[in-house]
């Protein structure tokens, strides 16, 4: 009762897969997709080109400077000074005079030159000696109990 080489050979096997989004045609080897995933498709490249033409709007050298000094200052504070500090508390002495400026140049060297890539941006369009943060600790002293003041030396 077996089936024989023959019987494989002649005889076929259809297997249909539904796939609503998608379907195949028989008479073409093609796709065709459904008026619903085409809107999808139009909808989502219009989004992208909107995000991306804000993006460029906003994307100022301005922009990109401060924004990128806020996070390597953040970055500097939290990952790195803070750490460093045994006695948070002794933090207090500095929350109205505020801790010593740093300048951009500092910034981008410390921790084993950890933003050292940004260089050359910064140099486009900041004096990397004048631009500098001072950091103002706040009670109750927790990493992220802290203002900076930043001073911009650039030429947007």
């Amino acid at each position: 009762m077996g089936i024989s080489a023959e019987d494989v050979h002649t005889s076929k096997m259809s297997v249909r897969i539904s796939e609503p989004a998608l379907s195949r045609s028989r008479s073409y080897d093609t796709y065709h997709f459904s008026k619903n995933s085409i809107l999808t498709i139009i909808v989502f490249v219009t989004l992208m080109v909107i995000g991306f033409s804000i993006f460029n709007l906003i994307a100022t050298p301005e922009f990109l400077v401060k924004h990128r000094i806020e996070n390597i200052a953040k970055d500097y504070y939290e990952n790195y000074f803070y750490d460093s500090v045994p006695d948070h508390e002794a933090l207090d002495i500095y929350k109205d005079t505020g801790l010593a400026k740093v300048s951009l140049r500092q910034l981008l060297l410390y921790s084993d030159r950890k933003h050292a890539t940004s260089l050359d941006f910064f140099k486009k369009y900041c004096d990397l000696e004048k631009t500098y943060i001072k950091i103002f600790p706040e009670g109750p002293y927790q990493r992220t109990d802290y203002h900076v003041d930043y001073a911009y030396s650039c030429n947007f």
